[in-house]
């Protein structure tokens, strides 16, 4: 409650106490992998890499390893490490093929994929992605808008679909359907397309 109101700071002495008294409490994994996201949402990077790190040295299991792996290709994301990124994300696939983040997961990939080769819009699309972890709306939206539009249209399918939905978070459903017909109209074979018409038929 206190991580969703941005008092992380205050967050962190929680999560900390949690785990220094409570150890047999199924609070405490919750804690665990909690603690690397109000880094994230700070911008501590390279703290929140080194706790998500510590933490998957544990012998965690189930959603609480299948998540410190998910943030911890996120963050090497926002890093700029994009190569140890996908080798994370593909860790997480072949450890858990059946987890919750494997459509993220997925879809994170493919979007990777299709940006390589273009280092500039690789790094305006990790940038929009952390600007958005860290509910910077606006500077996602710049940043995403800059991709849309790029000479090289590779990551512009992605940046309409995430554009809508960015809106849509803020009740502006008018603006998320513009975004979401550019979206039908410019790129008709869009691996996004599926999941664009989805928010679109949830508005009407």
């Amino acid at each position: 409650c206190i991580r969703d109101r941005n008092k992380y700071d205050d967050a962190l002495t929680y999560f900390d106490s949690l785990m220094a008294f409570y150890g047999d409490s199924p609070a405490y994994l919750r804690a665990m992998v909690s603690r690397p996201l109000c880094y994230i949402r700070q911008g501590l990077l390279d703290e929140a890499q080194a706790v998500l790190q510590q933490n998957l040295s544990r012998s965690l299991e189930g959603e609480f390893r299948e998540q410190s792996l998910f943030d911890l290709a996120r963050v090497q994301l926002f890093m700029k490490e994009i190569d140890s990124s996908k080798n994370t994300m593909n860790r997480l696939l072949a450890e858990m093929p059946r987890g919750m983040y494997v459509n993220d997961v997925v879809r994170l990939l493919y979007t990777l994929q299709q940006a390589q080769g273009n280092n500039q819009l690789l790094y305006d699309y990790s940038n929009a992605r952390f600007f958005m972890e860290r509910q910077m709306e606006d500077s996602a939206r710049a940043k995403l808008i800059l991709i849309a539009e790029a000479e090289d249209s590779s990551l512009a399918d992605v940046a309409l679909f995430e554009l809508a939905q960015l809106y849509l978070s803020s009740s502006d459903t008018l603006a998320a359907v513009e975004f979401i017909d550019r979206l039908v109209n410019s790129y008709p074979e869009s691996y996004f397309l599926p999941y664009g018409l989805k928010i679109k038929a949830d508005f009407y």
